[in-house]
């Protein structure tokens, strides 16, 4: 049954940390993917912006160099020595004669060229609308160029000669393609980084969850063994007073004496849960630890029984539910165990110093397993010691002390609890 919770919770819990990681991975994704994108987009506009205002820049500079003088005549020569010709790749002069554009001037680097009738269908643009005008054109290739076009104006103040320069668009594009690729790497590290991150995350999210939930096992856990017996008992003994009315009044009595352990027992779940929960402060009083241990042993007397004591008082300093609870699985241990005599359990207990020392003769505990049967918090353990002996460890720790197997020289197993003892 313990099993198959712990698989269907953990199933469960790997559910739910699956199911985090995918929406925080999902919402990290719109997030980065418009952040990309908007970012991509101000890229290529920027680069393109870029490029037409270089061209607009030459355009309306090398307008401005070519004039008409007094007697109607075209002066090309300062572009021969005008700084910003040297920056243009592709500079053509058109002039209106007898009612066509006749190419006046050309300087092309590195064969650059343009396709004729893209860049007159711009110079008619310009002719007709008399100011700069930027638009696509075409290499003779079928490449994409990018061209602006000015106008200069002749003495009768009509626009009769306008100069184009030209721009390739390609290392601007190629540029933009590669910030792409960056970008995209870039932005699925960072989806790779955030999905660990939040698988991460719900894992230390939900790790409350799953304490709380093995808190609560643990404690089930706990509550199944430590009422088991007592429960087993006080069902004995009541059938054994319906069943003879002369032993009612007794068996009553009994039923009695182990409702009140069943109290102890509860009482002392409860606190442990509450302490580990961190719900309740350990109480720290100075107690009798011999009359704790007699108080304990006194639920033990019945006719199949004998404990023997040798109480020496002593004083410790803790927490008097927790205390009870530790001692009462020391000697519910030793009982359950404890081989018979004469059909009699005989266990031995003794208290001096601050150590509790409790003796059976049942079969004992191998040396390998002897620190094991301490940690053991799952019912039906191989040894048969269950959780009893590993909350006798953990009172034990939380007071500063120890629990721990000793070698017996009677045989069978001696478990000894030592505790700070307050001296004075």
């Amino acid at each position: 049954m313990t099993t198959a919770w712990q698989s269907t919770t953990a199933k469960s819990l790997r559910r739910v940390r699956w199911v985090m990681t995918v929406l925080f991975t999902a919402t990290t994704a719109i997030c980065i993917g418009t952040l990309a994108t908007i970012a991509l987009v101000n890229d290529e506009r920027s680069r393109s912006q870029a490029l037409d205002i270089e061209l607009d820049r030459q355009v309306a500079g090398l307008s401005r160099v070519v004039y008409y003088d007094g007697d109607g005549a075209l002066h090309l020569e300062p572009l021969d020595v005008d700084a910003l010709v040297s920056r243009t790749s592709l500079l053509h002069v058109w002039t209106r004669e007898s009612g066509q554009w006749v190419l006046k001037y050309s300087r092309e680097v590195d064969n650059a060229k343009t396709e004729e009738r893209s860049e007159l269908v711009l110079v008619d643009q310009v002719r007709d609308l008399q100011y700069a005008v930027l638009g696509d054109g075409a290499s003779p290739a079928g490449d994409r160029l990018r061209l602006a076009a000015a106008p200069v104006w002749n003495t009768t103040n009509q626009v009769a000669t306008i100069v184009v320069v030209a721009g390739d668009p390609a290392p601007g594009v190629a540029a933009h393609r590669e910030y792409v690729m960056w970008t995209f790497w870039g932005c699925l590290a960072m989806l790779v980084l955030a999905a660990a991150a939040g698988h991460l995350l719900s894992y230390i999210g939900t790790r409350p969850a799953v304490r709380a939930l093995e808190q609560e096992e643990r404690f089930l856990a706990e509550a199944a063994h430590e009422l088991r017996t007592p429960l087993a008992t006080l069902r004995l003994i009541a059938e054994a007073g319906a069943n003879d009315p002369i032993r009612a009044s007794a068996s009553a009595a009994q039923v009695v004496g182990l409702v009140d352990r069943m109290a102890h027992l509860v009482t002392g779940l409860l606190a442990r849960a509450r302490v580990r929960n961190g719900t309740r402060a350990m109480e720290w009083l100075p107690l009798r630890l011999d009359q704790l241990v007699e108080e304990v042993v006194g639920e033990h007397i019945d006719d199949g029984r004998t404990v023997d004591v040798d109480l020496r008082p002593t004083v410790v300093e803790g927490d008097p539910v927790l205390l009870s609870q530790a001692l009462r699985n020391l000697v519910d241990n030793a009982v359950k165990h404890g081989a018979q005599e004469d059909g009699r359990v005989r266990v031995e207990v003794k208290v001096s110093g601050g150590t509790v020392t409790v003796s059976d003769r049942g079969p004992g505990i191998d040396l390998a397993d002897r620190d094991r049967v301490f940690d053991q918090w799952v019912t039906g353990s191989s040894t048969g010691t269950g959780i009893g002996l590993a909350i006798v460890r953990w009172v034990a720790d939380l007071h500063r002390g120890s629990a721990r197997v000793v070698d017996s020289p009677l045989g069978g197993t001696t478990i000894e609890l030592a505790l700070p003892e307050v001296v004075g």
